[in-house]
């Protein structure tokens, strides 16, 4: 994968502190915009995954959340694991709202739900508040992806987590190692 098609972890921070910042200040869209920055990094669904979610999908006391996805044209649900931070983050957002019924979405804006378009501005306009390079939404997917991979190794944990059908499709995409890592990795391979 491309190093321009995803955030590295210090990159994820940048953009997550100025996702808060701009939602501190209290605007509705900017909080809203906020909680998406951190349901999209976490759990890197696809856009039309995100705009599906509703309140009653979050299962606190199991940490999961309920998704529902199309695979191969056929409609399904995939119940994913959700950290602790996400917990937290989404039970901060539902104490915040005037109404938390379960069928309503997560993502609202002014009119109801957000739409694909309503959700790629509001990841749009936090990208560009942390001044980080240009990521579509779906960046967000591979940037959890690859982080993913990075961290455990596990191929197939990072093929459920993102709900591929197929391993070859996660290999394809995320079976790889950046050449920076394979340098650093000769450079270190004699050292003491």
């Amino acid at each position: 994968m491309q190093r321009s098609q995803y955030y590295n972890p210090d990159e994820v921070a940048t953009l997550r502190k100025a996702a808060r910042a701009r939602a501190a200040q209290g605007r509705k869209a900017d909080v809203v915009a906020c909680l998406l920055v951190e349901v999209a990094l976490e759990l890197g669904l696809r856009v039309n995954e995100l705009g599906r979610l509703r309140l009653g999908d979050f299962d606190f006391s199991r940490g999961s959340v309920r998704v529902y996805r199309s695979k191969r044209g056929k409609p399904s649900w995939d119940i994913l694991p959700m950290s602790n931070h996400l917990s937290t983050v989404v039970l901060q957002h539902m104490a915040q709202r005037s109404s938390i019924a379960p069928e309503e979405a997560l993502f609202e804006g002014q009119r109801g739900p957000m739409t694909r378009k309503g959700l790629q501005k509001a990841w749009n306009r936090m990208v560009a508040a942390s001044g980080l390079p240009h990521l579509s939404i779906h960046g967000a997917r591979h940037t959890l992806g690859t982080n993913l991979r990075r961290a455990t190794g596990d191929l197939h944990m990072v093929q459920e987590v993102l709900g591929h059908s197929s391993i070859h499709t996660t290999a394809k995409f995320y079976d790889h190692i950046e050449w920076d890592e394979k340098v650093a990795a000769l450079n270190g391979t004699y050292d003491g």
